[in-house]
């Protein structure tokens, strides 16, 4: 699961948010991802999830969610909602494989 390291409000160590995949799912289907992308993740009007999601790093994904790349539109996610979506599509469609998985190796040119 993707963490993301914050300085603790007047603490001097760090703290960790980790995203909540039950959140993630529910942003899921509050935010209109469930009509492009299919209730599934096999993908409508927009790729498969179950096949993209897994091919992709964890910075990759969220820079998706933020709109910093072409593929979709900026979710306008907070980052605790951007750590929970990214812990739901982990959990529903695995781990990043590695750039030198085969079967991610088209998903991965022109990244």
């Amino acid at each position: 699961m993707s963490l993301l390291l914050i300085w603790a409000c007047g603490e001097g160590s760090p703290a960790m948010l980790s995203g909540d995949p039950g959140e993630g799912a529910a942003i899921y289907a509050e935010h209109g991802c469930v009509a492009c992308h299919g209730p599934e993740g096999s993908g409508a009007s927009a790729p498969s999830l179950i096949e993209h999601v897994p091919c992709h790093t964890d910075e990759e994904l969220r820079m998706v969610l933020r709109g910093d790349r072409p593929e979709m539109p900026d979710q306008h996610l907070d980052t605790q909602q951007t750590l929970d979506v990214l812990a739901w599509l982990r959990q529903q469609f695995g781990d990043f494989r590695g750039e030198e998985d085969p079967i991610c190796a088209e998903f991965r040119q022109g990244l």
